[in-house]
């Protein structure tokens, strides 16, 4: 199972914000992209079963995470994970 949380903050309205994805790939070539929901006021989760990903455990994985607000403006996180 793998948990993505994002905690989102934005600088006029929190409440602007539209969406939240992320990315993840790496050096063996898997990609994949998860639209995350919004769970409280700042928090933005998604939980997905490992089977359903092409997603492999021990592996890194550079991540990169997008919101958008409503008026088409984006800001970006780029990080990476060790499963």
């Amino acid at each position: 199972m793998w948990i993505f949380q994002v905690w989102v903050d934005h600088p006029v309205q929190l409440q602007d914000v539209r969406e939240v994805e992320i990315y993840l790939y790496n050096a063996y070539g898997e990609k994949s992209y998860f639209s995350l929901r919004p769970d409280n006021k700042y928090l933005w989760n998604s939980i997905v079963l490992e089977q359903s990903t092409n997603l492999g455990c021990g592996r890194w994985y550079d991540i990169d995470v997008i919101a958008t607000d409503y008026y088409g403006y984006t800001d970006s996180l780029q990080t990476y994970y060790q499963k």
